[in-house]
């Protein structure tokens, strides 16, 4: 995570790595107006904390805010934090002490693994697919019969990295699934408000009657990302959650939150809002319809409903930490799928932002990243078609039969790659693959030989080498329809 957010200080010229907005698509200079005019009106705002006047605005504010998203919480179950990142650590820091097992989604976040690192914390990594986010079923399989998990921490609404969106029905049946197993829920909603339809999803915790969700949100991709001004609301753990905060950090900027109360109370974030979505939602479609039109034959784009982050899958021998090295000298950068796993995982995928307007720039970007792929992958071809006809004349007078190895990769396509000094025409354009991966096939418990389970959510499914739940194979499904479920020490990301 360092060196993403190094390169976000760099000379970099598009940075399409971090996930966050450009600064063209806030009002920087009404922010900057309000500000003045908070403090002409009330001086003390530099230097006190927040009257609990003012402080009973925001919350009420806040409140209003999330009834429109079906969710009622009470005034005094509203925690101000510095960012969303704040939040989620308090929770972890409130249910879990190190050497504790925490579940995630994978890919996962890499700045969450980052925190369970630094916490002495384990990752328990349940498959998440672009479709329908977190695996219950893998979850659930997880929960019965592998470590003592203390919490879960989901993403529900727009998931980071893969942009998925969790039916209602998966979260009512999530729930009840950790009620079942009295696991604690720790929601990240980060990009809950960036939505592109005409409601925005329901959290989560709108169907927590126990108190066991605990809710953590954020104005900092919505509003103006240098305010970080994140939120909580706890449950049953809200008491615990602001002694923490106050032993710790204590309170947000009391200018901050007086301009974001103001904000909330006029309207004007909800209109700036919509056409912050507005915007995303266009960005969106550009970048995907580039994407596919660049990048080699077989790459796989999912185009969410929301949030601010394209989740791209390329065939299977594509390097993305080299694609990233290479990029890099072309002042592009991006994240590589390796970072979104402690184990080795994502390699052929990576993660772009379209938090950028369109522009002519911006598309030779992506072409050459397009461009750099498809080289990549033309010359690992090259390379294991010479090796593997390096050691064809000593099979044949060993008696194999003189038939090409079956195993290789067939030639690229006529016109693919780089020919007489020049770029070639492309292969045909990737495709969007069909959305729905639910295939329907039945799960299945084996055995393997050490006598450890394993679970495959598909007949096709092959048991990997290290893994408890293991890839499907099954042709028509994803690469994500289910991962692997490993264990992950600290200190091993």
């Amino acid at each position: 995570m360092s060196t993403l957010i190094q390169l976000s200080s760099s000379a970099i010229q598009y940075q399409l790595h971090m996930a966050e907005a450009v600064s063209e698509l806030y009002p920087t200079q009404e922010l900057a107006q309000q500000l003045q005019q908070a403090l002409l009106r009330q001086p003390t705002l530099i230097d006190t904390h927040l009257s609990p006047q003012d402080q009973q605005q925001l919350h009420r504010e806040i409140t209003r805010l999330a009834a429109s998203w079906q969710l009622e919480l009470a005034e005094n179950q509203i925690l101000v934090t510095h960012g969303i990142t704040e939040a989620i650590s308090l929770a972890l820091r409130h249910l879990t002490r190190p050497g504790d097992t925490v579940a995630v989604e994978t890919p996962v976040y890499f700045g969450l693994l980052q925190t369970l690192e630094s916490l002495g914390l384990k990752a328990l990594e349940i498959p998440c697919t672009p479709d329908s986010g977190l695996s219950l079923e893998a979850l659930e399989f997880a929960l019965r019969h592998g470590p003592a998990v203390k919490c879960l921490v989901c993403v529900p609404n727009f998931q980071n990295p893969t942009g998925a969106l969790m039916p209602d029905e998966h979260k009512k049946r999530l729930l009840a699934l950790a009620r079942r197993h009295g696991v604690t829920v720790i929601e990240d909603d980060v990009f809950g408000d960036l939505y592109f339809g005409q409601q925005r999803p329901t959290p989560l915790k709108a169907w927590d009657r126990d108190g066991d969700v605990i809710y953590c949100a954020s104005f900092t991709k919505s509003f103006a990302p240098a305010f970080r001004l994140g939120w909580l609301s706890g449950g049953r753990h809200h008491a615990a959650l602001t002694r923490l905060r106050d032993s710790s950090s204590l309170a947000a900027s009391s200018l901050l939150q007086r301009v974001l109360a103001d904000a909330l109370t006029s309207g004007e974030y909800a209109r700036r809002s919509a056409r912050l979505r507005q915007q995303l939602a266009q960005q969106m479609q550009q970048l995907a319809d580039a994407v596919l039109a660049a990048f080699p034959h077989g790459t796989q784009v999912r185009r969410p409903q929301g949030g601010m982050l394209l989740w791209v899958q390329g065939p299977e021998a594509l390097d993305s930490n080299q694609l990233l090295q290479r990029a890099l000298q072309q002042s592009i950068s991006f994240a590589p799928g390796v970072v979104f796993s402690a184990e080795p995982r994502f390699n052929h995928c990576l993660r772009l932002k379209f938090g950028q307007p369109r522009s002519p720039g911006l598309a030779d970007a992506i072409a050459t990243l397009g461009r750099l792929a498809r080289e990549q992958l033309v010359s690992r071809v090259s390379r294991q078609r010479r090796q593997g006809l390096r050691g064809w004349p000593k099979r044949r007078q060993a008696g194999v039969p003189a038939v090409a190895p079956a195993s290789l990769p067939a030639r690229p396509q006529a016109g693919y790659g780089r020919r007489s000094g020049r770029d070639a025409p492309r292969p045909p354009a990737a495709q969007s693959p069909a959305p729905d991966h639910n295939h329907g096939h039945p799960a299945r418990l084996a055995w393997r030989k050490n006598g450890s389970k394993m679970l495959s959510s598909c007949a096709a499914g092959t048991p990997g080498p290290r893994s408890l739940i293991t890839t499907c194979t099954h042709p028509g499904c994803s690469a994500h329809d289910v991962t692997s479920i490993k264990m992950v020490l600290p200190g091993a990301l």
